[in-house]
């Protein structure tokens, strides 16, 4: 389904979806009413849902849909013309699926709900950009453990977040810490349920946001999986278009 006021852009998506991936629009909206309305009707399984939408916007319209809906919740990907950093960390706490950018929604849709279909969130590279830079200035001297988000976790817990965020797998983190895998993945569960997040992407950039661990380039999880692995770090993020998790982690 998708949910977009302007018809040039919404009619363009559906043709795209439906002739080039093969999908089912089940409905098309032209604002959050007539958007709640078909959910609750045609129960789609992933709805296109315009970011600046009236009269709930998408963060608005995600928390609603879960008051409202029983039973399993369709995915959710934000359609944004521009997106501030409060609304793509409000995106991620309010557990939606992604957000897109709208310049390039054709180019990235593929790429975005093949990572969506697997349970992971995508985020536009434009976006991410975006909350990097941001991040990049937080100041050195804060305590991240202090924050409110990361406050009820223990010191195990916080080690292992650490590690989700600098982009290592599960048995690399289990080397680093001394620990069994199988210990690593049960600490990861904990975690994520503590920080009400839903896997190693949102952990990741939580931790990123509150300055626990700075973002780099070298990180793999800023990368989808890549078509040119023997490629170094800098060529291949040429060749990126996405975030997405290290294949070998659930």
């Amino acid at each position: 389904m998708v949910a977009e006021s302007e018809e040039f852009t919404r009619m363009g998506l559906c043709h795209f979806l439906e002739s080039r991936l093969g999908a089912n629009v089940v409905g098309q909206a032209v604002d959050s009413r007539q958007a709640l309305d078909l959910a609750r009707r045609q129960r789609p399984d992933l709805m296109i849902y315009d970011l600046s939408l009236d009269p709930l916007n998408g963060i608005e319209f995600a928390v609603r849909m879960r008051e409202l809906m029983t039973g399993t919740m369709p995915r959710i990907l934000l359609l944004a013309r521009e997106a501030t950093n409060d609304d793509l960390l409000a995106a991620l706490s309010v557990r939606v699926d992604g957000v897109i950018w709208k310049s390039t929604a054709h180019n990235e849709l593929p790429v975005a709900m093949n990572s969506i279909s697997e349970r992971h969130f995508f985020l536009s590279p434009r976006f991410v950009t975006q909350l990097l830079s941001n991040f990049v200035l937080l100041p050195a001297n804060a305590n991240p453990t202090a924050s409110p988000e990361l406050r009820g976790l223990t010191d195990r817990e916080l080690a292992v977040l650490g590690s989700i965020s600098e982009g290592l797998s599960n048995e690399e983190i289990a080397r680093k810490l001394h620990l069994a895998e199988t210990t690593v993945k049960a600490y990861s569960s904990h975690l994520f349920e503590k920080l009400g997040v839903r896997d190693r992407l949102q952990a990741a950039l939580l931790a990123i946001s509150v300055g626990l661990v700075q973002p780099t380039l070298g990180n793999p999880l800023l990368w989808r999986r890549c078509t040119r692995p023997s490629l170094d770090c800098e060529q291949r993020r040429k060749y990126c278009s996405g975030i997405c998790l290290p294949q070998s982690d659930p």
